[in-house]
Formats: C-alpha cells, structure tokens, sequence
C-alpha cells in the first residue's frame, strides 16, 4: 500500500497552533526502539507535548472473562513494566522532560470518542503511516470528528514486538530492538520469555 505523507492534508497551521498536546496511544507490548525513533520524530516536527497512552485492558471491567485469557496472552506486559520501559527509555534519550506517560483503558474503535474524558481538551491524535491498520487508525479518529496527524515515518528503522519475539524464537538477538537504558529490565522481569510465549 503506498504510504499517505506526514502531515499534508491533515491538519493546518492553525489547527497546531490551537492544539497543545500530541497523543500517541497504544498497547506497546513492549515499548521498543521503533516507538523512540517515532517519537523523536513527532515531538521534533510538532512542537508540543507530547503523552504516551499505555492501553490497558485492566483498566476495562466490560471484557468477558472468555476474554480475558486470550487478552492476557496477547499482552505479556504489565501497564507498570510498560510504563517503566517507556519512561528508561525516553529519559535515556533526554526527552521524557517533553513526554507524558499515562494509562487509557481498552475501548473498542466504535467507543474510541470515550478516551477524550482521560485527554487534555486541546489534542491532536497521532499515528504512522508505516501500515494499514495506523492509517486505518487515523481515518476512524477523523471520522469521530478529532484531529488527527498521519505521521510520515519514511526513512525511520521501524520495528515490532513480532520482530522481537521472532528474533527471540530463532536465536538472535533481541537488544538491538530496545533501548540500551532497559536491557537490564528487560531481563529482570522474564522480558525474553514471556514475549517469546505471548499469542501472536
């Protein structure tokens, strides 16, 4: 599919001038280095600050426990251990002075206009271009009538936690997927394995 650009088409000056706050919102299971490279990217082009949203299903009562398994299985990860992932790594960068970093519960796309009660009013969503399911993202965010950013990450070594857990699975080595500043964090909490066993 061929990439849609960064921010042309989007939004104009005015719309960022109103705006003062970037909100990236995500499961980040784990956060990795390709969410760095990204949000270097964004808080360098915008000019704002910037909050991270952790989604987390504990956070959502509503989810059947026949769900619930499958929910754990697919996100190994903690909101605690994400956060501290999050926060070594941008603080390692010297950036999470411009970044927050927050907790979002889990809600379906239909109900995603729910999240604005946990969000400063002057926001502007944010996601990539790098697939369809982040463009697909922005639509459905336009759709509710919420400003939104396609962010052009072109030229950004984009990576994923399936990279991750498939480097794990082979043999390889996963640290050049995190940040230097959580290696050790990573490890102490079973990182390796528990992403490794986590549902795809």
């Amino acid at each position: 599919m061929e990439r849609r650009s960064a921010m042309s088409n989007v939004l104009d000056a005015n719309e960022l001038i109103w705006a003062d706050h970037a909100i990236w919102i995500g499961r980040y299971q784990p956060f990795h280095l390709g969410h760095v490279r990204i949000l270097r990217r964004s808080l360098s082009l915008l000019g704002m600050r910037h909050i991270i949203g952790l989604v987390s299903y504990e956070q959502n009562s509503s989810i059947l426990e026949s769900e619930a398994k499958h929910v754990r299985a697919r996100n190994p990860f903690t909101p605690r251990e994400r956060y501290v992932l999050a926060y070594l790594s941008l603080a390692a960068e010297g950036v999470i002075g411009d970044v927050d970093i927050i907790y979002v519960p889990y809600l379906e796309p239909s109900k995603w206009d729910r999240v604005d009660t946990y969000l400063p009013v002057a926001s502007i969503f944010c996601t990539t271009n790098k697939d369809s399911a982040d463009i697909e993202r922005d639509s459905i965010f336009r759709r509710m009538g919420r400003r939104s950013i396609l962010l052009d990450v072109s030229g950004l070594d984009i990576v994923n936690s399936s990279a991750i857990k498939d480097a794990i699975l082979g043999g390889q080595p996963w640290q050049q997927y995190l940040h230097p500043a959580v290696h050790t964090y990573f490890e102490s909490i079973d990182g390796p394995r528990r992403l490794a066993e986590a549902a795809s």
